[in-house]
């Protein structure tokens, strides 16, 4: 559940203050060892975490994956993955009913259902200036 979802909950009174701020008090990052994961990104900065794949293991990049879902994020970019490491983890998401596809060219993983996210972060913003 994100930040929005459970203040709305305690707006309708399904959620307790006390447990909201419990809710909130949760850790931002998971220590995987080789990576934190950000879960609050989105919500300090706007837009979410990315994970960068090039020098992490197929393994790695999939355990990362399944932190960011079971901490309720569902816009998850991957930049800079091998087409190896993207078959393992489009297996390893299938046995977690997610389902993403590889773009070869760019080598970036994501899901068809949210490709707008993926244009927001690829362009820049240009800034003029007035003479």
């Amino acid at each position: 559940m994100d930040t929005k979802e459970l203040l709305q909950l305690v707006a309708e009174k399904k959620v307790s203050v006390d447990d909201a701020l419990l809710e909130l008090k949760k850790d931002p990052f998971e220590d995987l060892g080789f990576a934190k994961p950000d879960f609050h990104r989105k919500l300090r900065q706007g837009v979410g975490e990315v994970i960068y794949g090039a020098g992490k293991t197929p393994d790695q990049i999939a355990k990362i994956l399944e932190s960011f879902i079971k901490n309720n994020q569902s816009n998850i970019l991957i930049t800079r993955m091998s087409k190896e490491a993207s078959d393992y983890v489009e297996k390893y998401l299938e046995a977690l009913e997610v389902t993403y596809f590889y773009d070869e060219t760019s080598k970036v993983r994501k899901n068809p259902d949210f490709d707008v996210i993926f244009l927001i972060i690829a362009v820049k913003k240009i800034c003029h200036k007035k003479h």
